[in-house]
């Protein structure tokens, strides 16, 4: 699963206790463990047909077990908010059943073997889902929407749709037969038994043959076009041709191939070099509208979100490689092997993360890899400022806690440092063994490790130990100096990261390249102690010297280098990853000849990276000069060089010269991205017809709004009151999804920003954006209750806080309930400054919790051995 936007993925509450980080978890939390199994599920067959009117679906689901515990005469299944009718044997005969909370429990009226006996069991059902099935539907104020049936699985979702076993670590295989309108096409796991109309109808038999966990069971129905094309694949000389079928809203295929064109490519890319054939009878990818996320890797059957489908305008700022990537690497990463409980989740998470970013290194050069490596470094460290945790922990609320920038791009770390500790040869060998091993079977972490051990003889313990089993990373204070006596160089490295029993001294291995003016010499220091020397030869002084130049270990680093030996590297490295750090290092310094070599990069450089970080570190430096370079940086190519050069812009401050460059800028670039970012950079710089400019932003139609929601953002900066009408007119139901998100957040921040000594009109402007804000919590629209929601928290008003408890108690999405929970958090602490008493007592006992996780990894440690 893959929120669209990389941003999203962090979800921040500012906590105060002891220190500037809150602690994981809060007084929700509790340890949860993977559940027991009393039966084993083999098969699933569902027969489902629905009435869109009524938003309700009618089920007939048969189940195929076999037990594993012996002397079990009840089963239970999970079974949320449906209506069971029935529930019989294959004969026919009816079964006593009761159903429970969230359960359905049912008599089998006699025992049967263990792994010997199958039984099978029907059960028809009904209902109206809150969540795990959706219906997209036009109405008065959205009369031009697709109608669409979806439905959502991950990460226990599938019980509000299906009575079922709703738990990752069971596997079973599966068929889909659903009834629609004839004029729908539907889309499921696996093959295509059958495609049939009657009666106006039209039947779709999918069946799925490789066994899965069942959140990943899935379907999508509606009004669709398909484009279909074909993978050949080779894995170890066989050959292996798999359908793609891309289904795409009426009209949109250009769009769709633009998105998914790449797909084939993917999939023989990770299938040549995981060494396992992509293991199923197809891949289809379908969009869906008003997807809470950007995409699900449903086995065979990705569902992504209609706002991946882009225009040719679009393309040039926003791809779709990364979101198609990602989903296509579960398929291996997620689908073929499964996290047996969500503690471990990163093995679908990190994975799937990594291997995108495998793929835009194999099919866009190896410059890009510190790109991806560097972007999920940043993500991953703003969320570590408010919370750090051990990547698997057990310790949570609700799973999606665990759905975090620790799993995600810090998960992605821990393959690429174990890439670059092992060597490719070894790394690939290791994770062919581990698929090949755990093929279509549950896995935690240690399968893993000691997947990897096998395979490359290497002892993993201390690795796992640090960047798994631990948390944080390593903050590094490095000083080099050269020794003319001895001719050598002599590297200072100093741990300075506050160690505890959370975040340990590390143990890495930082690659060093030091250039001379006759030779390169490679070295590699191993670094495990809190201070450490080390003495690298040369015949003479270094012109440079670049510290893990290619970014291969998670770090800070404070690397103090002269002004001149920077200067060197940004024109001399051959690495651009290490020309990219000289350039942002830069930023601090302001002499003319730091400016003009800046300039030149900014104008020459070949990979866009440096170009961009260039370009932000004249903006940090402003002057004439600076400013110059930056406007001819204007005209690059590349629209995300030019975009930087917009957000450099905003630093100078008072100058009409850059606001009316800005504003030709506005009126002719081709980027919808750049129009956006004009528009914040105006509101920043605040020139006096500022507000009737970000107004022009709100006629300016782009691919996912981004031009309209940068101007209703930019409003609520100026901090005008004026504005207020605008954003209401803008929240109000019918207008686009990202328009309402960004004026509903947008109230928000302007409601917050009116004081209370600002005189009547605008206290009563504040009381009524509160108002409105407190009616947005009932919308129908799940984005726009989110954006509500987080609203209020930053609104910041006491009063709003019980109207919050109850929507975290009526929410059924649990984002939304979380999304509550923060936003009450938040608005405590900024009035009081202090946690609750309830939340310090639970941190408290979190503290306990950690302990007695640390004592089951060295039990578990033991066992191994």
């Amino acid at each position: 699963m893959r929120r669209l936007a990389a941003a999203a993925l962090i979800s921040m509450v500012f906590f105060t206790l002891l220190s500037a980080r809150g602690r994981w978890g809060d007084s929700h939390s509790d340890f949860h463990y993977a559940r027991d199994r009393a039966f084993d599920l083999i098969h699933v067959r569902l027969e489902i047909s629905f009435d869109e009117a009524e938003r309700s679906l009618s089920g007939k689901v048969t189940h195929t077990f076999t037990p594993i515990l012996p002397e079990q005469r009840f089963l239970f299944l999970d079974a949320v908010g449906l209506k069971i009718e029935k529930v019989s044997d294959p004969a026919g005969n009816s079964l006593a059943f009761e159903q429970l909370d969230e359960k359905l429990k049912i008599d089998l009226g006699l025992p049967f073997k263990p792994f010997a006996d199958t039984f099978v069991i029907t059960i028809e059902y009904g209902g109206q889902p809150k969540a795990g099935l959706y219906f997209v539907q036009p109405d008065s104020k959205y009369p031009r929407k697709r109608r669409q049936i979806w439905t959502q699985g991950e990460t226990e979702d599938t019980r509000l749709w299906i009575p079922i076993y709703d738990y990752p670590n069971d596997r079973a295989t599966s068929e889909v037969i659903v009834i629609v309108p004839e004029k729908y096409l539907a889309v499921s796991n696996g093959e295509l038994v059958s495609d049939t109309r009657t009666g106006g109808k039209r039947v779709f038999h999918w069946r799925e043959g490789v066994p899965h966990v069942t959140y990943l069971i899935s379907l999508v129905a509606g009004e669709y076009e398909m484009y279909s094309d074909t993978a050949t694949l080779s894995v170890e000389g066989k050959i292996k041709t798999v359908p793609l079928l891309f289904y795409h809203p009426p009209g949109e295929e250009e769009k769709s191939v633009r998105s998914f064109g790449k797909t084939g490519k993917m999939m023989r890319f990770f299938s040549e070099k995981i060494g396992v054939f992509y293991p199923y009878e197809k891949y289809s990818q379908a969009t869906i509208d008003e997807f809470m996320w950007g995409g699900m890797e449903n086995i065979s059957a990705t569902t992504q979100t209609e706002r991946t489908l882009h225009d040719r305008r679009a393309h040039q700022d926003f791809k779709s490689e990364g979101l198609v990537a990602h989903e296509l690497a579960h398929q291996w990463w997620g689908d073929l092997l499964t996290c047996r409980d969500w503690s471990h989740v990163w093995l679908n998470e990190g994975f799937a993360t990594y291997f995108d970013a495998l793929f835009q290194e194999y099919d866009l050069g190896s410059d890009q890899m510190p790109v991806e490596m560097r972007e999920g470094r940043d993500y991953y460290m703003s969320e570590d400022r408010h919370y750090r945790r051990p990547i698997v922990t057990q310790y949570y609320s609700d799973p999606l806690d665990v759905f975090d920038s620790h799993t995600y791009p810090k998960g992605g770390w821990v393959l690429h440092m174990l890439r670059n500790y092992l060597g490719e040869e070894l790394w690939w060998k290791g994770i062919n063994h581990y698929c090949k091993k755990h093929y279509a079977g549950s896995v935690v972490t240690a399968d893993f490790e000691k997947a990897m051990e096998e395979a490359t003889g290497k002892n993993l313990d201390w690795f796992f130990q640090q960047w798994v089993y631990k948390a944080g990373y390593p903050e590094f204070k490095i000083r080099s100096r050269w020794d003319d006596s001895g001719k050598v160089t002599k590297i200072t490295v100093e741990q300075t990261q506050e160690t505890d029993s959370l975040t340990p001294l590390f143990r890495v291995k930082l690659p060093v390249v030091i250039t001379t003016p006759k030779e390169t010499v490679h070295d590699t220091l191993w670094v495990d102690q809190k201070e450490e020397v080390f003495y690298i030869p040369s015949s003479e002084r270094p012109k440079m010297v670049e510290v893990d130049p290619r970014l291969t270990v998670l770090k800070k680093v404070d690397f103090e280098r002269a002004e001149g030996a920077l200067r060197y590297q940004l024109e001399a490295s051959p690495i651009a990853e290490s020309r990219r750090e000289a350039a942002e290092a830069l930023g601090k310094f302001t002499s003319d000849e730091t400016v003009e070599v800046l300039a030149k990069v900014l104008k020459s450089e070949r990979f866009f990276d440096v170009r961009r970080e260039a370009a932000l570190s004249l903006g940090k430096i402003r002057g004439e000069r600076a400013k110059k370079a930056l406007f001819a940086g204007l005209s690059d190519d590349d629209s995300r060089v030019r975009l930087n050069c917009v957000k450099a812009l905003a630093s100078f401050s008072e100058d009409a010269e850059v606001v009316g460059r800005l504003k030709q800028v506005f009126a002719a670039d081709t980027s919808y991205a750049i129009v956006a970012e004009i528009l914040t950079s105006i509101s920043e710089l605040g020139p006096p017809d500022a507000f009737e400019f970000l107004q022009k932003g709100l006629l300016r139609s782009s691919h996912n709004e981004v031009i309209s929601t940068a101007a209703l953002k930019g409003l609520a900066e100026l901090k005008d009151l004026k504005a207020a009408d605008i954003l209401f007119a803008h929240t109000l139901y019918g207008r686009p999804f990202p328009v309402r998100s960004a004026s509903i957040e947008a109230l928000g921040k302007l409601g917050h920003y009116l004081g209370e000594d600002e005189g009547l009109v605008a206290s009563r402007l504040k009381e009524k954006i509160k108002k409105w804000l407190v009616a947005l919590l009932g919308d129908p629209k799940y984005n726009a209750r989110l954006a509500a929601i987080e609203a209020l928290g930053t609104f910041g008003d006491e009063e709003t806080i019980d109207e919050l408890k109850k929507a975290e108690a009526s929410e059924t999405h649990y984002q939304l309930v979380k999304a509550s929970r923060q936003a009450i958090e938040s608005i405590r602490t900024g009035q009081k400054g202090l946690v609750p008493l309830d939340e310090l007592r639970a941190r408290l006992e979190g503290l306990e919790d950690e302990n007695k996780g640390l004592r089951q990894r060295i039990e578990a440690l033991e066992k191994k051995r």
